[in-house]
């Protein structure tokens, strides 16, 4: 099977639900809060730093120093202080779910992914109702071509927030991927409605029509990206040309050889679904 590279994405939209209860702000770490803003990462470190040496600080205001300065510490890609004021937050306050959220993100800008989806796995354990940890877990499982994993992830993460178009996104490239191509054009449609859509997710949808031998209706979803993008119709007329399909000119034209071109090789992917089923 030829896969695309697998996309991942962290959607902040999934946070909506299952934000920490944690106070904004502390009054003697604002200046650490402001550098953060200003993306003074080293002097939001050094408030922090002092912030939590001041004494008669709560353990909860010693755990969101913790956090921040690992914000920053991330934005400097010093990750293992990141963790290690992570690690030191959890240990003030066990119960904040979204501590081992953090933690999670910052494995996986370290690249492991192994401890992420522990640290995701113990804040579904926390907080079962909380759709962006699903979603997220279900992506670290995407990037580790682990689609059964993903898609079951994906899809409790649909279950919580049927509102949010990203979980249909997601799943339907999932579904795309292991070749279940009508599922794929089902989620697809869902993020639609909820979304209006987007370029590659028209695109991704013309390629799941055409698995299920609908190519016409893939390509009147290549023909609205097109349309609103003329870099996508020259990228493929050089790819139509490379494949043998199309021996025309590589000009962002949209030319009726290039349609017929075009739909003939979505007829084709169609041809090869089935014949593989």
């Amino acid at each position: 099977m030829r896969r695309m590279p697998a996309l991942f994405i962290v959607f902040a939209s999934f946070l909506i639900v299952g934000a920490s209860p944690r106070a904004q702000t502390i009054e003697s770490c604002l200046y650490g809060d402001r550098a953060i803003q200003t993306g003074d990462f080293q002097g939001a470190v050094d408030h922090y730093t002092a912030c939590l040496k001041t004494e008669g600080q709560s353990e909860e205001n010693q755990a969101t120093a913790h956090v921040r300065r690992s914000q920053a510490y991330s934005e400097l890609e010093e990750y293992g202080s990141a963790i290690g004021d992570l690690d030191a937050a959890a240990a003030l306050d066990p119960e904040d779910h979204m501590i081992p959220y953090d933690r999670a993100k910052v494995w996986l800008l370290t690249g492991d992914t192994a401890s992420a989806i522990g640290d995701l796995t113990m804040v579904i354990d926390m907080a079962p109702d909380f759709a962006g940890a699903y979603n997220q877990r279900g992506l670290v499982f995407m990037q580790l071509d682990e689609f059964a994993a993903a898609i079951a992830d994906f899809s409790v993460a649909i279950e919580l927030r049927p509102d949010i178009a990203d979980g249909f996104q997601q799943r339907g490239y999932a579904y795309l991927l292991t070749e279940e191509y009508a599922l794929a054009v089902a989620d697809y449609d869902s993020f639609m409605e909820l979304s209006g859509g987007d370029l590659i997710a028209f695109r991704l949808r013309a390629l799941a029509k055409a698995g299920t031998g609908d190519a016409d209706g893939a390509f009147e979803d290549v023909l609205i990206s097109w349309r609103l993008d003329p870099v996508f119709l020259r990228q493929d007329q050089q790819t139509l040309l490379n494949l043998g399909f199309y021996d025309g000119d590589i000009n962002g034209s949209e030319t009726e050889e290039t349609v017929a071109a075009m739909k003939e090789w979505l007829r084709s992917r169609g041809e090869k679904a089935g014949a593989e089923e």
